[in-house]
């Protein structure tokens, strides 16, 4: 009867430990070796030019040897540019669709490209 009491305990202990160490988190080195920045919000949105917007963070904590500021570009979408198709075909090389965009009319050109080339989906045989 202790015997299957001290089984049951320790399969219960067992259990618990290894529950335990699941949740630890993975050693991601030490904060203080670590560069910390966060964005400057007093200067506002950054705009997208061109497709890229660039922002300049500074410097939260970390050692010494982190520089003071970091300045970082990031891909994106203005709103403001509108675009009319002009040509969608099928590249046999890479068998995707490849669509080819012109600036409309009376676009901001210093804001947007005049022409944009997009490969999407994969090719649609159609059959004979």
């Amino acid at each position: 009867m202790q015997s299957k009491i001290l089984l049951v305990l320790v399969v219960v202990l067992l259990a618990a430990s290894i529950t335990e160490a699941g949740r630890k988190r993975k050693n991601k080195g030490n904060k203080a070796d670590r560069c910390i920045y966060k964005r400057d919000r007093s200067l506002g949105k950054p705009e997208c030019i061109k497709g890229v917007m660039t922002f300049t963070l500074q410097l939260k904590s970390g050692p010494s040897n982190c520089t003071a500021t970091v300045t970082k570009t990031k891909r994106c979408r203005n709103k403001e540019c509108k675009y009319d198709v002009v040509s969608s075909e099928c590249n046999q090389a890479t068998n995707r669709m490849t669509k080819v965009m012109q600036l409309k009319e009376g676009g901001d050109e210093t804001k947007c490209e005049k022409t944009i080339t997009m490969e999407k989906r994969k090719c649609r045989n159609k059959a004979d």
